[in-house]
């Protein structure tokens, strides 16, 4: 039985499975297999007959649902059979490749080299063990008193995972009916007949099945002598991992029980973009990405691999457990990956990323691997461009989501240009045209901030400027695709703009370079660690100048003053502004001048003028010193009033 790419299909009149699927080529026999029936010779999607398609190249004998009920010339009833696996741990179970050979024990092996192929459960159960001698990632990167939220991924980058422990979720992230969250639950929620993708974890190739035929399959497992879950199709011999990594439930019924962390939804370019808006290009629907469920079963397996377009990803485990080995991106590990993505090892599944490194003599750092084993109500965030794999160690149930961000604009680009020359699929990475629009958005908005520092003075994170001038140079060669640009945009006046602003920006970092040994990291209570700063429940968003309050003609101060009594005086100290909500001052609370603890010094005699001039200098200086002072005799009654209590 062979894959047909000719014959006609008995689906395509009874109603085909693919139907709605766009991309469905009925000529595609990688990603639509077929078979013939052994008795009436027409050709059927196993799909379409209610069996799994990745199920295709392990048929010994297949009947289509019409055949099925009817006995054969022998008066025996028809059954579909399978190929008795002859080696186990192989993803081709009939044939060895050129060069394999098999001990008296049933191991593989090339020359001296033992073979255990990537995706099998022997492959994960080996590679869960080699785990555990690399760096654990969940204590060098955990949370702990960090102060996460987008002010501090601005200044420090997005370069390192972030690890949250069972307990210290990130803020905004929230899982409604969360002890019902199973997969009886999702399938109330979406429908059997919800068409979902699944990954054949020893092929790595994906196809479509319904949420109830991957349910049934899911729930008939055995327990082997070794303690793990068997899974077995119909026929009770192969045993068979399908893993689902991509369940995207955005505009479902779902969506509504998952609120992804803030942090991801602020720095989000997709946030950018307005859902209906005449000013948005008309490109084709770009894959969603923001809310999506895993279910994988024990000892399942994903490949090494990057995300999409280089994107930042979040997991938080609701049940089970993910193994992730991570390799850091650098220039020489990228490197390394892309050789092996166009490896023959690599396409025939002899050896996965790690391994091939070694033979090849080439091996990755071992400070660069790291292992990060996520628990039931554990979270983790990574950023973009990480090389990893992942393995199942216990059936689990989980949530994640991707996104494009500012800080990862340098990384995300070369992602893209590695998946250009791997040739991923459409239907795993994002169109063309709708990254460039995502660019001018991001573009737009990193441009108002810059503007608004630039305006009020401010220094703008050093990392961020950095970022900016590569999405400017991004749109300034993009420029002439005019299908990505926003209608409200003029990129040529936006650009220009764009470029001075940065130019203003990178003068003023120059002229005036940071004090960085002035930076305190501000104080919270462990109930505040790794989440946003909230008042009152809410979320906290400083003001405008312009929108604040005014009491009797009064300033609002910009700094918090802190008391301490040391060695009998008042000690002052200011902290950092971005954390501390503004205090307010009536002109009651002014202290007389002659307070002792906060004396101003005589001001420095005029500077002779002529006489025309005189009395216009007298009264500007005046006002400057009057400021001065009102500031000083606030800050003084503050400071007495708080010396009482």
């Amino acid at each position: 039985m062979t894959e047909s790419e000719v014959e006609p299909l008995k689906c395509e009149e009874e109603g085909c499975f693919h139907k709605d699927d766009p991309d469905y080529d009925p000529e595609d026999g990688e990603r639509y297999p077929s078979v013939a029936c052994d008795a009436c010779n027409i050709w059927c999607h196993p799909v379409c007959e209610n069996l799994f398609d990745a199920e295709t190249s392990h048929f010994d004998s297949f009947y289509c649902s019409n055949c099925l009920d009817e006995n054969d010339d022998d008066g025996e009833a028809r059954e579909i059979t399978y190929r008795k696996p002859l080696y186990p741990s192989l993803q081709d179970p009939f044939a060895l490749s050129p060069g394999m050979r098999v001990d008296d024990e049933g191991r593989i092996f090339i020359g001296k080299q033992e073979i255990i192929e990537s995706g099998t459960e022997l492959f994960s159960k080996w590679l869960i063990e080699k785990a555990k001698n690399y760096v654990n990632g969940k204590e060098k990167y955990a949370v702990n008193d960090r102060y996460i939220n987008k002010e501090w991924i601005d200044e420090n980058g997005f370069t390192e995972p972030i690890f949250y422990p069972s307990g210290n979720t990130p803020n905004g992230l929230e899982i409604r009916n969360y002890e019902k969250m199973t997969l009886d639950y999702v399938r109330e929620e979406l429908g059997d007949d919800f068409t979902i993708p699944y990954f054949d974890c020893q092929t790595q190739k994906q196809f479509r099945t319904t949420l109830l035929r991957y349910f049934n399959y899911f729930n008939d497992s055995e327990i082997a002598d070794d303690g793990s879950k068997v899974r077995y199709l119909q026929n009770r011999l192969l045993n068979k991992r399908f893993n689902v990594i991509s369940i995207e439930f955005s505009n479902e019924s779902l969506a509504q029980q998952v609120d992804i962390p803030l942090l991801f939804t602020r720095i989000s370019w997709q946030s950018l973009v307005p859902e209906d808006s005449a000013t948005k290009p008309k490109y084709e629907t770009p894959p969603k990405m923001g809310k999506y469920l895993l279910i994988g079963p024990e000892n399942s397996y994903t490949d090494w691999h990057i995300d999409m377009a280089g994107s930042s990803v979040w997991y938080h485990i609701v049940s089970g457990g993910k193994l992730f080995i991570l390799v850091k991106p650098t220039e020489q590990n990228l490197d390394k990956y892309k050789d092996w993505e166009s490896h023959e090892a690599k396409v025939r599944r002899r050896y996965s990323f790690l391994e091939w490194c070694e033979k090849e003599k080439n091996p990755i750092d071992g400070d660069e691997i790291i292992r990060m084993e996520l628990n039931p109500g554990e979270t983790a965030l990574l950023p973009g461009g990480w090389i990893h794999c992942v393995v199942t160690t216990k059936d689990s149930f989980v949530f994640g989501g991707n996104i494009l961000h500012t800080m990862g604009a340098t990384m995300q680009s070369k992602c893209i240009e590695m998946e250009a020359d791997a040739d991923i699929p459409d239907q795993n990475k994002y169109t063309s045209l709708f990254l460039k629009t995502l660019m001018w958005y991001a573009g737009k908005q990193v441009s108002k901030e810059i503007q608004e520092a630039t305006k009020n003075g401010k220094r703008f994170s050093p990392k961020k400027l950095v970022q900016a001038e590569h999405i400017l140079s991004c749109l300034t060669k993009s420029r002439k695709a005019y299908d990505s640009i926003p209608s409200d945009i003029a990129p040529e006046r936006f650009l220009k703009k764009f470029k001075n602003c940065l130019k203003l920006q990178k003068k003023k970092a120059k002229d005036e370079p940071p004090d960085l040994t002035s930076f305190k990291e501000p104080e919270f209570d462990l109930a505040e660690i790794g989440t946003e700063r909230l008042e009152n429940g809410e979320k906290y968003e400083k003001k405008s100048a312009s929108k604040r309050g005014r009491s009797n003609g009064s300033r609002r101060l910009q700094a918090l003053v802190k008391i301490e009594k040391e060695n009998g005086h008042v000690k002052q100290e200011k902290n950092d502004e971005r954390y501390l909500p503004e205090e307010e001052f009536s002109d009651d609370e002014i202290p007389p001048e002659d307070e002792d603890e906060f004396k101003k010094e005589p001001s420095p005699p005029l500077k002779k003028h002529a006489p025309e001039q005189n009395s216009k200098v007298k009264r500007r200086k005046g006002r400057k010193k009057t400021t001065i002072q009102a500031r000083g005799d606030r800050i003084a009654s503050h400071c007495k009033k708080l010396k009482q209590k």
